[in-house]
């Protein structure tokens, strides 16, 4: 069982733009820049306390959940220097049976050997083998973030709740973040050995429950290729509404595949699904 993700070029991080006076003062170094305002900084050793302050103002006035605001990353210096994109929610999460967290060098093992695994490959448009190099590059990739967040995408750990391999991914959640954070897309994962027993539901579900609840997020998308009839499933249990198909859009391995495309808005959303609702 696996279902696609979708990139987004959308960009909500912060910047600081250090060299330039800030309107507030002539002796500052550079400012913070946001959509409504800035803050200046005088002195380079003030920028992290700045930007501090900036996230505590904007998830005062702007976000649903303002206490899920934090900066994931460092900052550095240039002319203009890209920091902290913010997580907009925060693992891991449990449910019954499973644990959601973030990808980490622990997940490596796992992350090669059911990536590798024709059925799981499948439907997928990453490149075959799925080498421990990129296995490496992914977690590596994400290794700043605390969770999604703006402009990036995460992937997402499913481990069994209480197993005694701790560690050990039977699966993932991959989570897009775009549109300022008002819209997400996610695809997802499964082991072949832990399929039909309603983990990818379970995890899904917990992730969507997450976004529109925590998070704040308008509307979930997700594609699939037509003849991946288990994610469907999935999805159409998870209470996702069929919007489309787009022919020959998604360039697979070589060929152009048809694209189904799914939504849920956070209006129709109508709460956690158990694990005996998929059990197939």
């Amino acid at each position: 069982m696996a279902i696609r993700r979708q990139q987004s070029n959308a960009v909500t991080s912060l910047h600081a733009e250090i060299g330039k006076p800030a309107s507030q003062s002539s002796t500052a170094i550079g400012e913070f820049v946001v959509s409504d305002g800035s803050v200046a900084v005088d002195d380079r050793n003030t920028v992290a306390e700045a930007a501090a302050g900036m996230f505590e103002r904007i998830g005062q006035r702007h976000h649903p959940a303002r206490r899920l605001w934090r900066a994931a990353g460092t900052i550095s210096f240039g002319d203009r220097t890209t920091c902290c994109n913010v997580a907009v929610i925060s693992f891991p999460l449990t449910t019954e049976r499973l644990v959601i967290a973030m990808m980490r060098p622990i997940h490596l093992a796992s992350l090669v050997e059911y990536r590798n695994h024709p059925d799981v490959a499948r439907y997928q448009d990453w490149s075959a083998p799925f080498t421990v190099e990129m296995a490496e590059r992914l977690i590596a990739e994400q290794s700043a973030l605390d969770g999604p967040t703006g402009d990036e995408w995460v992937q997402l750990a499913i481990e069994l709740r209480g197993g005694a391999a701790t560690g050990t991914a039977i699966g993932d959640v991959a989570v897009g973040i775009h549109d300022s954070n008002r819209q997400a897309s996610i695809g997802y994962s499964i082991t072949p050995a832990h399929q039909g027993r309603g983990y990818a539901t379970e995890a899904v579900a917990a992730v969507i429950e997450a976004l529109f609840g925590a998070a704040g997020i308008h509307r979930i998308t997700a594609g699939i290729d037509p003849q991946n009839v288990a994610s469907r499933r999935v999805l159409d249990k998870l209470g996702f509404r069929f919007e489309g198909r787009s022919p020959l859009s998604v360039f697979v391995r070589g060929e152009w595949v048809d694209d189904d495309r799914f939504a849920v808005l956070a209006g129709e959303w109508t709460g956690f699904v158990t694990p005996t609702d998929d059990r197939g």
